[in-house]
């Protein structure tokens, strides 16, 4: 609920969001910043320690930018942000 007040609130380009969080998921989360339309365009990268295919199973068709699993590395997140705010400078 906290993310979704700070996503409303701000607005950013980008918003990390794990999947595994207390009272929402990070799915619902996800879910409720894209039907919303003053948000609907922040870009998303949810965050999960779960495989690829788990994440893409639970996603059942909702839009998000990208996902990473973890561990990461900062470079590759710092280089998916960028992805993510290029793709909405440009409208892709």
């Amino acid at each position: 609920e906290t993310a979704i007040e700070l996503i409303n609130a701000h607005h950013p380009a980008v918003a990390l969001i794990d999947i595994m969080m207390p009272k929402l998921s990070g799915l619902e989360v996800a879910r409720r910043v894209r039907e919303d339309p003053p948000t609907s365009t922040v870009g998303i990268i949810l965050i999960s320690a779960r495989s690829t295919g788990r994440i893409e199973a639970d996603l059942d068709g909702l839009e998000v930018d990208d996902y990473i699993t973890k561990p990461f590395s900062p470079k590759d997140l710092v280089q998916r942000i960028n992805t993510v705010i290029n793709r909405e400078k440009h409208g892709h």
